[in-house]
């Protein structure tokens, strides 16, 4: 199993991923999940978003955002929460950004909540290199249109 990025990177590294991506002229920082730091992959966000011609892509310092998963969102662990996430909110509020690259979902919700800073998954701007729209995406097939999975016998 491998992170998304990861994935790409992998794919680079074996000469596999197509590297005819579009400038994006941005300066961006990025927050590196403790649950990536913990798995000891390396950065390979911050590997993959150097490939992008224009797009400067650095990394805070800030070891947590403090939310834990959803620790963070039970009433009784917000504030000690908010404590933990105080740095990464400080940086982001120094890096004059108005919006933050971050590989999971809920360090993302935290950035919203402690800074108001918009926040973006790394491959959202893979995909705008490739000059793809997330807004443009549409399934392959509808609900409706799916094939039924066949009735169980119990």
């Amino acid at each position: 199993t491998y992170d998304f990025m990861e994935f790409l990177w992998k794919l680079y590294l074996e000469g596999r991923l197509p590297l005819d991506f579009q400038p994006i002229q941005r300066e961006l920082p990025y927050h590196a999940p403790c649950q990536l730091k913990a798995h000891g992959m390396g950065r390979p966000a911050l590997d993959v978003l150097s490939l992008i011609p224009g797009l400067s892509v650095w990394e805070l310092d800030a070891d947590c955002c403090g939310i834990a998963g959803t620790y963070g969102y039970k009433v009784e662990k917000r504030e000690i929460s908010e404590i933990v996430g105080w740095s990464l909110a400080q940086q982001v509020y120094e890096s004059g950004s108005d919006v933050v690259v971050c590989d999971t979902e809920t360090c993302r919700w935290q950035i919203k909540a402690l800074t108001g800073a918009a926040s973006m998954h790394p491959v959202e701007l893979v995909a705008q290199a490739y000059g793809l729209s997330v807004d443009d995406y549409k399934p392959p097939v509808t609900a409706s249109e799916a094939p039924k999975a066949p009735a169980r016998a119990w």
